[in-house]
C-alpha cells in the first residue's frame, strides 16, 4: 500500500469516526428530550381503563387511556366516545355513548372497579389504575 492509499484510509477512518460520534451525540441528546417529556408528562397524567357494555354482547375497552390528572369519570369518557348528556345541577346525567340511546327503563349505568359508582360522573375523580364500565340495562 503506498502513501496516498494509506492517507486516504486513514481519512475515511477518521470521517467514519466523526460521523459516528456526532450521530451518538445527536441521538443521545434526542434521547433525553424524550425522557424530560415523558418524565414531565407522567407526572400530570394518569392511566385508567374504560369499558363500554351496549347491553347486546358488544364490548369495547380502551385500556390504559391516558388522560390529565383529577379527570372525572364523565370527562375520561369523552375522550374515547361519543357522548350526549344532559347537564343538570348536580352534574351531567349521560344519556347516550357512541349513539345508543337511554330510552323507557334503560339506561346508562356507571361501575367504579367493578362495584356500581356510588356518585355520578361528574363526581367520580379518578387515579391511576382505576377501572370504569358503562354498562346499558334496565332499572329493576
Amino acid at each position: 500500500m503506498n502513501e496516498g492509499q494509506k492517507n486516504l484510509l486513514i481519512s475515511l477512518l477518521l470521517i467514519t469516526v466523526l460521523g459516528l460520534a456526532s450521530s451518538t451525540t445527536y441521538f443521545y441528546f434526542q434521547s433525553e428530550q424524550y425522557r424530560n417529556a415523558y418524565n414531565n408528562l407522567t407526572g400530570e397524567t394518569i392511566w385508567v381503563n374504560i369499558g363500554i357494555d351496549y347491553g347486546n354482547g358488544t364490548l369495547e375497552w380502551y385500556n390504559n387511556t391516558i388522560t390529565p390528572k383529577n379527570v372525572t369519570a364523565f370527562q375520561a369518557t369523552i375522550l374515547v366516545a361519543e357522548v350526549n348528556y344532559t347537564l343538570y345541577s348536580f352534574g351531567p346525567y349521560i344519556t347516550g355513548i357512541n349513539g345508543v340511546e337511554a330510552t323507557g327503563s334503560y339506561y346508562w349505568a356507571l361501575y367504579y372497579n367493578g362495584d356500581y359508582s356510588p356518585v355520578g360522573a361528574g363526581s367520580l375523580y379518578l387515579v391511576s389504575g382505576d377501572t370504569i364500565k358503562w354498562v346499558f340495562e334496565e332499572w329493576s
